[in-house]
């Protein structure tokens, strides 16, 4: 058959919504802003199998001639972000290659050959679910795939990492047909293998869990607490829902002679606390006027104000136009235009670099970073304020927290082993 060279789609959050109820993958991760938006991605995702449907209709996946398909997942797909697959046919070893991308970036790749893949250590894979009888059409089995892995194992905090479908497959008689088999070859490693034995297909497929964001709160030593319970100035928090900004304001609330002020956008923070917690939406340029009512309700104090708003942090080096421009705002634009709109004020500035200067400094977010320093250096000295900067190794947050790397050393962590000093990062 002649295969397309190029197609795009869009995946609505309609379109999410309509597979959750055919597959019954309820997953919060692909319906629920809010847990979308404090997961490692930064916002809900599609699901990858609805990803996997839409190229399969697109190529007529029932009449490719092909032993085995490989589906690799290396990046999370979002909602209404045009997705461009690129597709190759090599004719000499017959292998027919799709690359998916969105925002310019390669997110997965599917791959048609003719050679049946064979699995080890069957002996180690446990029953774990049962299809409902009928199954066998490539479309439902994926959603039954997207539902166990969604749904059941591992449920919650789940990832697809690769299918592998081999066509017209051998039934194994150590296996069950229709039954999903799976095994965590390491407990210490968050990967999981996968097998379904159906009538017309294998599948084997990995999984993985999603690592926790660890939000619970370690207790600075009593000698750095001295120091916080010492700091004179009101404070304010630009960004404290979250990683540093949070762990800012824990640490700052200690302090119970001085006024502290913290910023949420979708993060809801608790009144109850002794803190006083401000919504600001720093994409609205008019919400300025909520932070100059505050400088201008304690005019007689001084302030120290730490900057910690942030978008999804993309290191790569080299960004879509629009991830580029969305990083330079928060990390450039926004904190210049909040220094001299607050000029008249009597206050510091804190602003947090990042160690990826030096192990990356190619990167986009690295040479975003290098010139806020200096240009926030330059308009602070202009106008007489105090500039602080501080280039913080990897904190834990949704913003560091991976796979490969589930938890990063909290900030607390780094002050208590002396590796960052108090006067480093607070005034």
């Amino acid at each position: 058959m002649k295969n397309p060279k190029y197609f795009s789609f869009k995946i609505t959050e309609h379109m999410g919504k309509k597979y959750s109820k055919k597959s019954g993958d309820f997953n919060k991760i692909h319906l629920n802003d809010k847990v979308g938006y404090n997961s490692i991605f930064g916002q809900k995702i599609c699901h990858g199998n609805l990803i996997v449907e839409k190229i399969f209709k697109k190529i007529n996946f029932n009449k490719l001639n092909f032993q085995n398909c490989t589906i690799n997942f290396y990046s999370a797909f979002f909602y209404k972000e045009k997705i461009s697959c690129f597709c190759a046919l090599d004719k000499k070893n017959s292998i027919f290659n799709i690359k998916i991308f969105q925002a310019g970036y390669l997110k997965s790749t599917l791959q048609f050959e003719n050679q049946i893949n064979d699995f080890d250590n069957i002996k180690k894979y446990r029953k774990k679910s049962k299809l409902k009888k009928g199954k066998y059409d490539i479309f439902l089995l994926l959603e039954s795939i997207s539902h166990y892995v969604g749904m059941i194992y591992p449920g919650e905090k789940s990832l697809i990492l690769n299918i592998k479908i081999s066509k017209n497959s051998h039934s194994s008689q150590k296996f069950e047909n229709d039954t999903l088999y799976s095994y965590k070859p390491k407990k210490h490693i968050p990967i999981i293998n996968n097998i379904l034995f159906t009538k017309n297909y294998l599948f084997f497929f990995q999984t993985a869990e999603r690592p926790n964001i660890n939000i619970k709160n370690k207790n600075i030593k009593i000698k750095y607490l001295k120091k916080i319970k010492n700091i004179q100035n009101n404070c304010l928090i630009i960004g404290g829902s979250q990683g540093l900004g949070k762990e800012y304001t824990e640490i700052l609330k200690k302090n119970k002679k001085i006024k502290i002020y913290s910023t949420f956008l979708r993060n809801k923070c608790s009144t109850k606390q002794d803190i006083n917690y401000l919504k600001l939406d720093i994409m609205n340029i008019d919400e300025i006027n909520n932070i100059k009512n505050i400088f201008s309700n304690n005019y007689k104090n001084m302030f120290d104000l730490y900057y910690f708003a942030s978008c999804k942090i993309k290191f790569e080096n080299n960004l879509s136009k629009e991830d580029e421009k969305l990083q330079k705002y928060y990390f450039l634009d926004y904190p210049y235009f909040l220094i001299k709109s607050l000029k008249n004020f009597n206050f510091n500035f804190f602003y947090p670099s990042t160690s990826n200067i030096y192990d990356n400094p190619n990167s986009e977010y690295s040479k975003i970073k290098i010139i806020a320093e200096s240009k926030l250096k330059k308009i602070c000295s202009k106008y007489q304020i105090n500039f602080k900067t501080f280039r913080f190794p990897k904190i834990n947050s949704r913003q560091t927290v991976s796979l490969l790397d589930p938890n990063p050393k909290k900030l607390v962590d780094y002050i208590n082993d002396n590796n960052i000093k108090m006067n480093q990062i607070f005034f």
